[in-house]
């Protein structure tokens, strides 16, 4: 298997490949919208393209910007694929279905928390790629989200965090 933290990134995307992938509907919309700007950037592209290609031709080796167009191309397309297949074996939940009835830590919960000493921070965990550390939400597939998941008001969890492994102390959970 893996040996050693040079492998733990690995790991870890091994953990969220075979994670289900749950969002609210608000993070569903926000997929299809990020979808929506790829495809339409991968069709504004594609135009630019074909005109590279009428101006220096379609050759690799005699035409930069072609070049560097095929390669976008290719990026968006990957991305593309990729948010089609998360919308696609998305499991679609009402933060309120989400919250745990026993205090514990699940997708909506407000969570006010220590990390290691530093002041006290209130987070929202939120569904798969949902995050936005502007508003302080973090995803419950993301390591800080992984380490709060069914934790309870007053428990104690380790993360790693920067490459670090940080202390958290979960002072309330609420729904």
């Amino acid at each position: 298997m893996y040996r050693g933290e040079e492998c733990a990134a690995a790991l870890w995307c091994d953990i969220l490949a075979c994670m289900k992938r749950v969002l609210t509907r608000a993070g569903m919309e926000k997929m299809k919208e990020r979808l929506s700007g790829y495809e339409k950037d991968l069709r504004d592209l594609r135009a630019s393209k074909s005109e590279a290609a009428q101006v220096g031709g379609d050759e690799w080796h005699d035409n930069f910007s072609f070049e560097q167009l095929v390669v976008r191309e290719n990026q968006l397309m990957a991305q593309i694929d990729k948010i089609k297949e998360i919308i696609n074996q998305a499991e679609i939940i009402s933060p309120a279905a989400g919250i745990s009835s026993n205090g514990k830590v699940a997708i909506g919960s407000v969570v006010r928390i220590v990390i290691d000493g530093e002041p006290e921070k209130t987070i929202t965990v939120t569904g798969f790629m949902e995050s936005d550390p502007s508003v302080n939400s973090v995803s419950y597939s993301s390591p800080l989200g992984a380490a709060l998941w069914g934790a309870k008001k007053g428990d104690r969890r380790e993360v790693m965090m920067k490459k670090k492994s940080k202390r958290i102390t979960i002072i309330d959970v609420r729904p």
